[in-house]
């Protein structure tokens, strides 16, 4: 399992690389990266995260077993590549962070592409959180979503004093603007839930498959709700233009609206990310449907 302490050497070998193009260090990249986290990568996934040829992924992978014939092997009845015991990352650092800011570029993207890589531009971001996800957490999970199997677990509620075994099945991860949570089938509470990966520590994987069937049974995660955010009514009409034009609302002047379809589930994180949920916070933005608040408030636990 790499760390990231092998980040420096991966680095210094992907600019020891001149004769590869920038998107194709991306896409080896990425690809080592999936081979880390989920076990497994076939020509697919690069073919639908980055939108390029199948033809173009065939000579992405015949390039890279190419350069290092020791690091995957090819599992003729899954028709997946896997990692050998002698893998070693030579694009990918292999670290926890770098997997998740790849795929926070494909939520954010909308269309499952990473964008191409621009020329270098003075920028800077205010960090989420100082702390990290555990390394061998993640790994377990995102084995856990590729296998569909379960995982023990001990969970640090913020609603309850003391943490508590859990028995989860989970099957997808989502960023909440803040912070990733691992969507999960919750044996004890007999319900699909979200848990913050950082309060979660794995303690044994479960092989069986998950009580409640398949991912698809999970109704806030099919479902989906229409929302409508305006700007707020106590703005002035110069305000209300400019959050208007911030947020990339549509329609006549005064009648301004943004209008997004979210998975059921991820609604309060969104109420509460754009300070929706709560009047008192005084946000630039007011829903339409101010009964949403009532309707999609955060589950327990």
């Amino acid at each position: 399992m790499p760390s990231a302490n092998s980040q420096p050497t991966a680095t210094r070998r992907r600019r020891s690389s001149p004769d590869l193009s920038a998107a194709q260090r991306l896409r080896l990249r990425f690809l080592e990266s999936v081979v880390v986290w989920e076990g497994a990568v076939h020509r697919q996934r690069l073919v639908e995260m980055f939108g390029v040829t199948e033809n173009h992924v065939s000579r992405d992978f015949k390039l890279y077993t190419g350069r290092h014939p020791h690091n995957l092997t090819y599992d003729l009845s899954r028709k997946r590549y896997l990692p050998t015991a002698k893998f070693r990352p030579q694009y990918a650092s292999g670290s926890a962070d770098e997997y998740l800011a790849m795929l926070r570029m494909v939520c954010d993207s909308g269309d499952l592409r990473l964008p191409g890589m621009p020329a270098p531009t003075e920028a800077d971001v205010v960090p989420l959180t100082c702390g990290g996800v555990d390394a061998k957490t993640l790994q377990a999970i995102t084995r856990a979503i590729t296998d569909r199997t379960g995982l023990e677990v001990v969970y640090q509620s913020m609603r309850r004093p003391e943490p508590a075994k859990h028995s989860l099945w989970p099957h997808a991860l989502v960023f909440s603007g803040t912070r990733w949570h691992a969507r999960a089938y919750d044996l004890d509470a007999g319900s699909f839930r979200d848990f913050v990966l950082p309060r979660l520590t794995v303690k044994a994987s479960l092989t069986q498959e998950c009580p409640e069937g398949a991912p698809e049974r999970d109704a806030d995660w099919t479902s989906r709700v229409k929302l409508e955010v305006k700007p707020a009514g106590r703005l002035s009409d110069p305000q209300r233009q400019a959050i208007a034009r911030e947020y990339g609302m549509a329609g006549a002047a005064g009648e301004e609206k943004w209008t997004l379809s979210l998975r059921t589930c991820l609604v309060p994180y969104f109420l509460h990310l754009h300070r929706l949920d709560s009047k008192d916070r005084k946000p630039f933005l007011e829903l339409l449907d101010t009964s949403m608040v009532e309707r999609h408030k955060f589950p327990d636990p």
